[in-house]
């Protein structure tokens, strides 16, 4: 099962290869399910508002962003 879904609206991170320091960080909404379904694997494509452009997140580098709050929740 999917924990986004086009239309969230998502706090998303990029971070370098080592994977624990951040490159950037921003608000975006997911645009659409990328699937794999012969790897077992998904990943998703995010419009990034800050950059106004899209590119693809893994499930760990996005949290939902509450718009009632204007902060990151694990909730949806």
């Amino acid at each position: 099962m999917y924990k986004f879904k086009p239309g969230n609206l998502v706090n998303w991170r990029e971070t370098y290869a080592d994977g624990d320091i951040s490159k950037d960080m921003g608000m975006g909404v997911i645009v659409a399910i990328r699937d794999y379904p012969d790897l077992n694997y998904h990943n998703y494509l995010v419009f990034r508002n800050k950059h106004k452009d899209t590119m693809i997140f893994e499930t760990h580098n996005l949290d939902f962003y509450s718009i009632s709050k204007g902060e990151k929740n694990g909730k949806q």
